[in-house]
């Protein structure tokens, strides 16, 4: 791997790669490596049985932590561990206080659950510039995101006529 592309992977203020792997060669380890940094989450990591450095893994299981952020209000403990691949508590909530600038967050240590109070930024969206490898879970697109926004237009308009 290019060497500028890990110090990038390893940088600890860098959360957003989409730009990266817009620009990575096509059918380049570079490119894949990006595509799960800019959508992906540790399970796929481990499915493509990539080669990552310390850094990069953590920083891989942060952006795992907000993209479960972005779609759960509570998320159990033992859901976090299992898609972040941590094998204890402390270290799990180490990670959840390192991203208190990103994610603002309860952790309730007797209920073994992290309440998500509000996300400050989330993961790049993929909008079918270039085609994906295949991703363990599905990557949040824009008209993911279009249609979410539309479902909740009308809940709030169904509120506001009851």
């Amino acid at each position: 791997m290019d060497d500028s592309i890990q110090d990038i992977l390893q940088d600890r203020n860098i959360f957003h790669y989409k730009k990266y792997w817009l620009n990575a060669v096509a059918g380049s380890l570079e490119e894949e490596i990006l595509a799960i940094f800019s959508f992906g989450t540790m399970q796929d990591a481990i499915s493509y049985q990539l080669d990552l450095t310390p850094l990069m893994i953590e920083k891989l299981r942060k952006l795992t932590i907000i993209s479960l952020a972005m779609e759960h209000r509570k998320i159990g403990y033992s859901l976090l561990l299992s898609k972040c691949q941590i094998n204890d508590t402390p270290t799990l909530e180490e990670y959840l206080i390192a991203l208190q600038p990103i994610i603002k967050c309860r952790l309730d240590q007797v209920g073994q659950s992290v309440a998500v109070v509000n996300c400050f930024d989330g993961r790049d969206v993929y909008c079918h510039e270039k085609p994906l490898p295949n991703l363990v879970q599905p990557p949040m697109t824009k008209d993911n995101i279009f249609e979410g926004l539309q479902q909740w237009k009308l809940k709030l308009q169904k509120q506001i006529l009851e």
